[in-house]
Formats: C-alpha cells, sequence, structure tokens
C-alpha cells in the first residue's frame, strides 16, 4: 500500500495490540492510557510504512517536529540541523534537514537522540479539490435531517464555541455577521485568519449562518465560530500547524473542533493532541474523507475524534465517502449549498461539509445539555440517527444519517451501573461464571479483575454476537506487564490463553473503533491447560501448577524448545523453593553476570548452594543451552543424589566425563534413556525433557 504525504481539504477532492467514564465523565485515565498503547501499537506499522514510501521532497521543507524530553536539552545545530520554530514554553522544536544530508538518516539520528521523546517528519499537505456546478439554491440537506423541527426544540447558545481548523474565515461575509471569534492564523503566527481560499468559509456557514441573513442558514443560531487558519496561501497544510491549532482551541475554550481535512498518514504527536483536546471535554468532530476507499484517515480515525461520512439525497453513500471500520455517522454531503468569499454562495460535494453539520449537531445538543460530556454528545446523535440501511451500523454510514430532530428528543444517557473504566474499580470474575456486560457508550472501555491462586493457564472468553463491534482485550499482570489480544473480526469477540501466577489480573475490553452497541457480550474465565504438553502432559501441568515452569505469552508450551542455562537455574530454585531475591549470596565472580543483570541473584545462589558453576573462560554463559549430560551433573548436585546402577550406556563408557551423574540418575529413576539403549549426553535438552527430569526428582529412590 502507498501513502500520499498530505492533508486534503474534502471538498469532493479525488484523492492501523480502552471509554466513557460510567458516570458520563471525561474519559478516564486508565481507559485512556491502555487504548492510547492500542493505537500506537496498531498504528506502528501504518507509521513506519507511510515514513518508507516518502522522500524528501513529500515532507514540508525537509523538516522534522521534535518533542523534547522533560528537563532535557537538545541543539539542533550539533547534528547538523537549523531550528525553524521553538514554541514558547513547549517542547517541541522544528528543525531543517539540509538539502545535502539525508532527510532518513537524519531523522534517524534524531529519534535515537536520549534529549528527543518522539520525532517525526513534517509531511506536506496541500488543498486539492473539484467545486459542483453552481446553481442549486436551496438548502435540501436541512429538512432531509429535520432542521426545522429541530429549531422548535433548540437554537443554540452563544456561550457555545466551535474551532474551525480550516483556510480561516471570512468574517465579513453577510450570513456570518456577528458569529466569527478573532481567531489566530497559526500558519504565519498573526491575529489574521482571513480566508482567502473559501473552504473554511463553507464550513462556518453550514454550522452558524444567521437565520435572518440574505442568503443561507445555518445549523445553530447562536454559535460562536472560532477560526483557527491551518493552511497556507497555496492551500498547503503542515502537520505541525494541525497540531498548533488544536492547542489553540483548547486554550481559547472551544467546545467543538471542526477538522474538514485529513491524511493517510498516522502521527504520533498530532494524537497527543487530540488527546489533549479530548482530556479537555471538547467535542472533535473530522471527514472521513473523499477517497472512495475503505482504509483509515486521520485525524478522522484517531481515538475520540467522531468520524463523519457522506450521503447523497438517496440516503446513500456516494462514490467519493470513505468507508471503513472507522466511520461514526453520516451527514448529506453532495450538492451542499453555502457560504463563499466577497459575500457570496456556492455549492460543493464533500465529507468536508457533512461533518460541520455533525458540529452543527453537538453545538445544539451541549446548548440543550450543558452538562454533557463530549461521549454523551456523541452517543446522543449516533443513538437517534435515521437507520437508512436498515441496519444498526454500517462500515459506509455508521449507526446512520444524522436526524437532528430525534437527536434533540433523545434523553441524554446515564451509564452509572456500566463496568468501571477505571482499573481499580474494576468487576471481580470469579472462575467458571460467565458475566454479562455491555459498551453502552463512545470509547467505553470494562475493567474486569480476576484473583488467580494457581500457576498455569487462564483461559480467556469474550464472545460477542452484535454484528458490529470489534472487541479488543487487554490483560495486566502482577508484575504490570500489559499484552494485548485482537484476533478476532468484528462480531466475534476474543479468546485467548493466558500464563499466569499466583496474584491478581486485569482485564479490559474495548471496542477497536470506540464503538458501542446495546447487545451485550459474555466474559468467562477458567483454569486450562498446554494443547501442546504431548505424551508429558502429567509432568508439565504438575510443575506448571506448582509454579515452577511457565508457558508462552501465546498459551503455548513449546515442549521441543531447549532451555537455556538461566533458565534451568531458575527452574530448579523454584523447584527448591528457594527465593534468590532474598537469599544472601556473594558475587560468584563470573565475567558476565553482572548484579543489575536479569538472573545475577538466581545465578548467585545457585553457585553458593553449589549445583553451577562457571566456564573455563570464567564465564557463566546465561543464554547457552545445556545438554543432558550437563543436566545430570547439575541435577545430582542440586538434590545431593547418590548412588549408581548396574545399568550401562552404548554412548557413556565408563571414561566419559558424565557416566557416574548419569548413572546416579538411573539409580534414583529420574532417567532412563532411550529404547536404543543410549543416553546421548551430548544433546540439548529439550522442555519437556527437563521437566520430566525434575518432576522424576519428586519420586527419587521409588
Amino acid at each position: 500500500m502507498r501513502w500520499r504525504g498530505y492533508y486534503i481539504l474534502f471538498i469532493l477532492s479525488v484523492v492501523l495490540f480502552g471509554m466513557a467514564m460510567s458516570t458520563g465523565s471525561v474519559l478516564a485515565e486508565d481507559s485512556s492510557r491502555i487504548q492510547s498503547e492500542y493505537r500506537k501499537a496498531k498504528a506502528s506499522a501504518e507509521l513506519a510504512e507511510s515514513e518508507n514510501a516518502q522522500d524528501g521532497a513529500a515532507v514540508h521543507d525537509r523538516r522534522i517536529i521534535i518533542k523534547v524530553k522533560k528537563d532535557a536539552t537538545f541543539k539542533p545545530m550539533n547534528l547538523g540541523l537549523k531550528k525553524v520554530e521553538q514554541r514558547a514554553q513547549t517542547q517541541y522544536i522544528t528543525v531543517r534537514v539540509p538539502e545535502n544530508a539525508d532527510y532518513h538518516k537524519k531523522l534517524t539520528i534524531v529519534r535515537e537522540h536520549p534529549a528527543v521523546e518522539m520525532a517525526e517528519p513534517d509531511y506536506q499537505r496541500e488543498l486539492s479539490y473539484i467545486p459542483d456546478a453552481p446553481g442549486y439554491g436551496e438548502q435540501w440537506y436541512l429538512d432531509r435531517i429535520r432542521m426545522p423541527e429541530a429549531w422548535e426544540l433548540e437554537r443554540g447558545s452563544d456561550e457555545i464555541t466551535v474551532a474551525v481548523l480550516d483556510s480561516g474565515v471570512d468574517r465579513d461575509h453577510p450570513d456570518l455577521e456577528g458569529r466569527v471569534l478573532p481567531g489566530y492564523d497559526v500558519v504565519n503566527d498573526k491575529p489574521d485568519p482571513t480566508d482567502n481560499l473559501g473552504h473554511g468559509t463553507r464550513v462556518a456557514g453550514i454550522i452558524a449562518a444567521n437565520p435572518d441573513s440574505p442568503g443561507i442558514t445555518g445549523m445553530d443560531f447562536n454559535v460562536n465560530i472560532l477560526p483557527i487558519k491551518v493552511v497556507n496561501a497555496d492551500g498547503e497544510i503542515a502537520s505541525q500547524d494541525v497540531q498548533k491549532g488544536i492547542y489553540y482551541a483548547i486554550e481559547h475554550g472551544a467546545d467543538i473542533i471542526n477538522m474538514s481535512l485529513g491524511a493517510n498518514q498516522y502521527s504520533e504527536l498530532e494524537e497527543e493532541a487530540i488527546a489533549a483536546a479530548e482530556e479537555a471535554g471538547i467535542t472533535l468532530v473530522a471527514a472521513a474523507g473523499n477517497d472512495g476507499l475503505n482504509r483509515p484517515f486521520y485525524p478522522a480515525s484517531y481515538p475520540g475524534v467522531i468520524s463523519v461520512s457522506a450521503t447523497d439525497k438517496n440516503d446513500e453513500r456516494p462514490w467519493f465517502s470513505n468507508y471503513g471500520r472507522y466511520v461514526d455517522i453520516a451527514a448529506p454531503g453532495l450538492s451542499i449549498y453555502s457560504t463563499a468569499l466577497n459575500g457570496e454562495h456556492t455549492i460543493d460535494d464533500g465529507t468536508s461539509f457533512s461533518a460541520p453539520m455533525i458540529s452543527g449537531m453537538s453545538a445544539l445538543l451541549k446548548a440543550a445539555h450543558p452538562d454533557a460530556e463530549r461521549d454523551q454528545i456523541e452517543w446522543m446523535m449516533e443513538k437517534s440517527a435515521d437507520q437508512v440501511s436498515g441496519k444498526r451500523w454500517t462500515e459506509s454510514l455508521g449507526y446512520g444519517r444524522l436526524n437532528a430532530y430525534s437527536a434533540l428528543q433523545t434523553d441524554m444517557p446515564e451509564w452509572s451501573n456500566d463496568v468501571s473504566d477505571e482499573k481499580d474499580g474494576a468487576t471481580n470474575v470469579q472462575l467458571d461464571e460467565p458475566m454479562e456486560a455491555t459498551l453502552a457508550s463512545p470509547m467505553d472501555t470494562d475493567w474486569f479483575q480476576v484473583d488467580v491462586d494457581f500457576e498455569g493457564l487462564l483461559h480467556v472468553s469474550i464472545p460477542d454476537d452484535s454484528s458490529m463491534l470489534d472487541l479488543v482485550s487487554a490483560t495486566e499482570g502482577p508484575d504490570g506487564e500489559r499484552q494485548f489480544f485482537d484476533n478476532a473480526g468484528k462480531g466475534s469477540g476474543e479468546d485467548f490463553v493466558l500464563p499466569v501466577e499466583k496474584g491478581t489480573y486485569h482485564i479490559a475490553v474495548f471496542d477497536a473503533y470506540d464503538h458501542w452497541s446495546e447487545k451485550g457480550y459474555q466474559i468467562e474465565v477458567s483454569k486450562t491447560y498446554f494443547e501442546d504438553a504431548g505424551m508429558y502432559r502429567e509432568q508439565i501441568d504438575a510443575l506448571v501448577e506448582d509454579g515452577v515452569i511457565r508457558g508462552f505469552p501465546d498459551g503455548e508450551f513449546k515442549p521441543e524448545r531447549n532451555i537455556t542455562r538461566l533458565q534451568a537455574v531458575k527452574m530448579l530454585l523454584k523447584d527448591m523453593e528457594v527465593d534468590w531475591h532474598e537469599y544472601d549470596a556473594a558475587d560468584p565472580g563470573f565475567s558476565d553476570m553482572h548484579p543489575k543483570m536479569d538472573g545475577f541473584h538466581a545465578v548467585a545462589a545457585a553457585a553458593d548452594i553449589g549445583f553451577i558453576k562457571g566456564k573455563n573462560d570464567n564465564t557463566f554463559d546465561p543464554n547457552g543451552q545445556l545438554t543432558r549430560g550437563q543436566m545430570a551433573a547439575i541435577l545430582v548436585k542440586a538434590y545431593r543424589l547418590e548412588g549408581g546402577s548396574s545399568l550401562e550406556f552404548a554412548d557413556v563408557p565408563d571414561d566419559h566425563w558424565a557416566h557416574d551423574v548419569i548413572s546416579t540418575l538411573v539409580h534414583n529413576n529420574i532417567a532412563k534413556g532411550y529404547p536404543d539403549n543410549t543416553y546421548r549426553p551430548a544433546e540439548k535438552i529439550t522442555r519437556q525433557h527437563f521437566t520430566t527430569l525434575l518432576y522424576n526428582t519428586r519420586d527419587r529412590g521409588t
């Protein structure tokens, strides 16, 4: 897949292991963090592919946007870079890579710098559109979404502000008189967001044109428009300007942000700005895009952003409207009559003009419900949308086409009985006792807690028959280690096996695309066993339950894999019930083992007990593999085994270094050798054979 490095203002343009609080308040911290981690993991491949597809010419002025770590110092000159901009009182710096330098190599060097938290290209964006022919002098879409009836219920409030991140707004347009706040031009860093392209003026007119104006009527009769210019005179948009525009909207008290723009590239810095706006309680709305394709588009695809696709006069998706799992709702986007430059009006197509209808509706709902949070506003629009497809949710139209009258008649939701969005308030789930739950709101995350009193495997089953959700699960163990499970598709739920030890485990469930459903899902946890244990199941299950050996994160035991020297030491100490973290042992003096290394204290304890020693070069070689002969020597020393057997193996003569220890194992009924009368002392020992030998030490001598 090839990715284009520019933003597009969507007029008819040819062009990737969570969530509302149960009280309906701002997104819970645990849910926000876990969804953010999931999104970044999922998008990392997209980001890498996107960057690999670009050359220096696709990046705005060969620039890199850098976020410097807190209290750290980054000097661009030391890396041969020129500082273009440093945002006042922030951690962000924009630098330029010289023409004679390799852009991608410089980007890699910057990312690896110890003072840099993150860095990414400042992608080149451009404005591109094909306006429809003039002559349609009627706003057909207002009747379609039932605005006349809606105005009988609510006409808006001048205490609500919609920030329009766009090409600016023509504040002198007669239809917008008195409705446009001062705003800002973040491109040129000046307080004059005058629109010289017209796109932002069209968007603003759909939201807020005065009802008694000589031209058109906007959706909200009182809302304020905060114009934030992020497009330069040539129609280009730099990624950093979108970010700056979002922060400006936050700082100036916007209630809603409309973004009728987008691009294919995921941006971690941009998502960070989106998350900050969401944390501030701002409703974020973005156009789904005009490629006519099924693929993510940003910012519409970021978590917390309402993604808006288009409908035509037949309530169907027009050819240009993007579609896919990330679409939330639809609004008319064909032949949309709105304000233009110089006091004129024009007709255009595109999801650019669908998005401001959702922004205008959000403003009306905020006026009707001043205490409503962003997730409640989104839910009321989606819950009341006309299901013109006949289905509750589709990839083309999301939850349906906007119905303003129905949205205002919908009661504000109350989710106090929902499963907690906070890990500290997680609902306890008992083994083998299925529990019903519902992802009832946009960005909902349900947290569960499982208290495990055994070592082994936990089977987690989360079936879902909603046909619309794509459930994702995240687990967090006693040590804080987090794993994501996203193995099934829409309507299939999740089913996975988790290696566990004694302690408390948390499970978070959320939808991959922030969607909600009135149909519930089920979660059930149960104890299970390794399906690949084979003929040594009894021995493996016994040692797993005792916490001596564990499986892998994918739920397999992998019996044929070899054991490393360090792994063997840890398992032996566990079987001997020796806590190496508390064991007071001197430094064994191995040159490749240091106190801060993983396993150092285990090796020190084993050396002190006396069942291991280093190699001739004074190393321990923790990642080296053990042979069957070496394992025999370790077991004899660890368990202080005695005696010998009259049984002789063809490949272990009397003068073999491991002859006596192997004979001792046979005498104690720990080892038997192979049917061909060999022991194979030089063969690397596998997990299944190591487990069997260790298991047999428990019945030695009988």
